[in-house]
């Protein structure tokens, strides 16, 4: 197979080689991944995005899709504040609201990646900074303890990152935090944490509308 722009050929992350042989083989341990900072002027094959998290998991993105007046030809934040795509549309490309057809995208689908990095000013970005899963986006909402959680949550464990926050990195189909993987980070100050009984609105409507609600009273147990 010859590639002429960086590819996710059997990798998570577009890639390229930065030597090959005189048949054009890629040399091996001789590649690194692409820089898709904006900036950038790595060209990067194009992907078929697969949401990551939220109502409808590991389910292809449709695109384009229109939604409150808007036709979006990738990924956005529009009304979440982290980047989705509809997952069904109406014949006439409509997203279908109210039925959560909708998910969370990766960083690697079109319009998801930050171009916010750890230290930077982004409010509308949760960039894990430290723990297992480091320079991450958040992944909202996720459910974790039996609760599903909008924000970063406070780290109540003890150890070296006691009173910090931190978020999911990776949910289920059912929008569950994977336990077990390493899949959370704690979160940069610019995550914005929402307040106790604040109703958060969500991308289909006032019928997902959520409050959040703190309880003490229960025992948990560290996110793994």
């Amino acid at each position: 197979m010859r590639y002429d722009r960086c590819s996710y050929a059997r990798s998570e992350a577009a890639w390229c080689a930065t030597e090959i042989n005189r048949l054009g083989e890629v040399v091996p341990n001789r590649w690194g991944d692409c820089n898709l900072h904006p900036e950038s002027t790595c060209e990067v094959e194009a992907r078929q995005c697969r949401t990551a998290g939220g109502p409808s998991s590991s389910v292809p993105c449709v695109f384009p899709f229109r939604h409150g007046g808007e036709v979006y030809t990738e990924c956005t934040r529009e009304g979440l504040g982290q980047p989705w795509c509809s997952t069904a549309t109406h014949s006439n490309g409509t997203h279908i609201s109210g039925q959560g057809l909708y998910g969370l995208c990766p960083p690697s689908c079109p319009g998801a990646g930050t171009t916010c990095r750890p230290g930077d000013h982004c409010p509308d970005h949760c960039l894990t900074v430290e723990g297992p899963a480091t320079n991450l986006p958040c992944i909202f909402p996720f459910r974790w303890a039996g609760r599903t959680h909008h924000s970063c949550l406070l780290w109540t464990f003890g150890g070296p990152h006691q009173g910090k926050h931190w978020c999911s990195t990776k949910t289920d189909y059912d929008g569950n935090h994977v336990e077990g993987e390493g899949n959370y980070g704690f979160c940069n100050r610019d995550c914005q944490k929402k307040e106790v009984g604040q109703r958060i609105k969500l991308v289909d409507g006032t019928s997902d509308d959520a409050v959040v609600f703190a309880d003490d009273s229960e025992v948990v147990f560290p996110p793994s």
